[in-house]
């Protein structure tokens, strides 16, 4: 369900919307808590590399994104 959420957010608002990345930030949560960490990263790290452009280094869901991204590390 998470996934096709994504992909909607994608197809409405564009890869780099703050909604959308809030998707992606959920999915890698998802993915982490079955335990999949290989994907979980991935996502956190996609979000992230987005929030840091879209929104900038210092800004509360980019550093969220940081705290996930290390939790799944």
């Amino acid at each position: 369900m998470m996934r096709r959420a994504l992909d909607g957010c994608e197809k409405v608002l564009g890869k780099e919307h703050p909604d959308t990345l809030s998707s992606v930030h959920c999915l890698a949560q998802v993915l982490e808590s079955q335990g999949n960490y290989k994907g979980a990263k991935e996502m956190i790290q996609r979000a992230l590399d987005r929030y840091e452009k879209v929104l900038g280094k210092e800004y509360p869901y980019t550093l969220s994104s940081v705290s996930c991204l290390a939790g799944v590390l």
